[in-house]
């Protein structure tokens, strides 16, 4: 099927297209060859999914979902956090009630699998979509797996056990569906289709409001398609479902735990504590992202604009929406996996033209090279160089390590030593945790201490600003300390390895005591009870990091 826009003509290198020719080759791979085709993408997507999982912010929406189910009711304010208690709205809480119910009960290396596992299958899904659309155009081959290979890597870094897969999901499911709307040209089914359109667009942005905040960005690429949609045809059957499919989607965003305030989420993002959290990061720019992503998204980019050029009957959805994309990823760097996705589904409704031509010349290589009977050599070439591209990718990111076929799940880094320690020393005091390890120790402490920090960002800029004038011991910060009892630290893992002042404070002040020197994880402090000093070192840190603190320099006591 190719994108449908009768008031553009078709170009000569269409019309010189053999008619039978052209029918055979969009036709629709059968069910069972497509499903066979994909199993190699989907094995793709499992390697690239499956990296050890550190202080994730799952673990902090487990303990948002444990805490819901408990209160059978929403959260108003902030949990966990003896800095903050400020008016605060869970927009992922049904997520976060899915995700506790699927780690409860488990032991971290068991939550950890459960969790990759349906970040693969979540991505998967989203890919089976836009797969089963190329189907539908009749795009499969071996080229599609290099298309989607391509995606798969250029955005697996945002590949990670969050609320954020299933928002690429809906996004998806929203992508076909508009697609579906712009479909229509006739008056004749008007009703019948907008009573469609209804419901399946009521039912996407009721589940969508209430999975992920990211609702709000599906609503704005519906209205985007709605105003191209003009552009490209005026006041016509289309763009009056698109545009009231955006009007029931707003209407539909409202039904919520939170009405209307859950639009407030968005004022977050604002914020100064989001402008410091890496994800909302500009695309290029320190810290830097691996340069195999950005040149695989680079080159899914390309071939998204070459199919655009093309296709004379490209249509304004695709580019605005494709423009869009492009523009907030450059922006915020958690866009990259909907830009792939994205760059895939403005291939597949742009691709026909240029697809059908090299089909066409394959079929005709043959006869022009004298090579009778040799009409599937080409195919056949194409076809093995592309399962060996893939099978290159497999291999490179498949997850096996320290002799085992499938690594550990949970990661060594993991807070899991300092948590049992916490817990079984009964520590209730305010405690001061590294804003890594937040979200672990969140799960971890169902029944306290209270924590400074969360991994949610359910805290106004002024409790950043306390950790971190605390953590890099400015004036202030040595006046905050005083409201801290006990420090949870973090090793760090940045090319210097640097560590924040505090650290070399604590190790040499007479007023704390380290009970937990650092390891895999990170260093734990107590403050002594008044008049009361140290009167032996701490001891030596088990960190091989070289600047790690000593106890022999007096110059790095305050």
């Amino acid at each position: 099927m190719l994108p449908d826009n009768d008031s553009t003509p078709a170009s000569s290198n269409q019309n010189a297209l053999d008619p039978a020719l052209s029918q055979a080759a969009l036709a629709p791979m059968p069910a069972w060859r497509a499903a066979l085709l994909f199993a190699p993408i989907a094995l793709l997507i499992f390697a690239v999914s499956w990296q050890p999982v550190g202080s994730f912010d799952f673990w902090a929406h487990a303990a948002v979902g444990r805490w819901i189910v408990e209160h059978r009711c929403v959260p108003t304010h902030t949990l966990f956090l003896w800095t903050a208690h400020n008016p605060w709205i869970a927009h992922s809480w049904l997520t976060e009630i899915l995700i506790y119910e699927l780690i409860k009960g488990k032991s971290d290396e068991a939550a950890s699998s459960a969790m990759l596992i349906a970040t693969a299958i979540t991505a998967m899904a989203a890919f089976a979509v836009l797969w089963c659309d190329w189907r539908s155009k009749g795009l499969l081959g071996p080229g599609a797996l290099l298309v989607f290979g391509l995606a798969v890597i250029g955005s697996h870094v945002r590949f990670q056990p969050r609320a954020e897969m299933l928002s690429a999901l809906l996004y998806v499911l929203l992508l076909v569906t508009i697609d579906r709307i712009r479909a229509e040209r006739t008056d004749s089914l008007l009703r019948a289709t907008i009573c469609k359109v209804a419901l399946s667009i009521a039912a996407l942005v009721i589940l969508w409001v209430n999975l992920h905040g990211m609702f709000a960005f599906g609503l704005l690429i519906l209205l985007l398609g709605a105003i191209a949609s003009f552009i490209d045809r005026r006041w016509t059957v289309p763009t009056q479902l698109l545009a009231c499919a955006a009007g029931i989607a707003i209407a539909c965003s409202l039904i919520n735990p939170y009405g209307y305030h859950l639009w407030k989420v968005l004022l977050a993002i604002q914020s100064q504590t989001f402008s410091q959290i890496i994800e909302w990061y500009p695309l290029i720019g320190a810290p830097w992202l691996d340069p195999m992503d950005l040149t695989y998204l680079g080159i899914l980019t390309l071939l998204s604009i070459a199919a655009l050029i093309r296709n004379p009957r490209r249509s304004a959805v695709d580019i605005i929406i494709l423009a869009a994309l492009l523009f907030e990823v450059f922006r915020y760097r958690r866009y990259m996996y909907f830009v792939g996705l994205t760059c895939v589904w403005v291939l597949g409704n742009n691709l026909a033209p240029t697809l059908l031509l090299l089909r066409q010349k394959l079929e005709d290589w043959p006869r022009s090279n004298s090579a009778p009977g040799s009409a599937g050599a080409p195919r056949f070439v194409a076809a093995m160089f592309c399962a060996l591209i893939l099978a290159a990718w497999i291999v490179t990111f498949w997850p096996s390590g320290n002799g085992r076929f499938v690594k550990l799940a949970a990661s060594e880094a993991l807070p899991t030593a300092d948590a049992d320690w916490i817990l079984a020393h009964h520590v209730t005091d305010n405690v001061l945790n590294d804003y890594d390890n937040a979200s672990y120790l969140e799960w971890r402490f169902e029944h306290g201490p209270l924590l400074a920090v969360d991994a949610l960002n359910a805290y106004p800029d002024s409790v950043q600003a306390m950790c971190s004038g605390i953590n890099s011991m400015t004036p202030q910060g040595q006046i905050d300390l005083a409201k801290v009892n006990c420090y949870i630290g973090k090793v760090p893992r940045s090319i210097d390895h640097s560590f924040p002042e505090i650290y070399y404070v604590l190790h040499n002040s007479p007023y704390w005591v380290e009970v937990f020197p650092a390891a895999r994880s990170g260093p734990i402090w107590l403050r002594l009870p008044p008049g009361v000093r140290r009167t032996k070192p701490n001891p030596i840190w088990k960190s091989n990091i070289p600047n790690a603190p000593g106890r022999e320099d007096p110059n790095l006591v305050r």
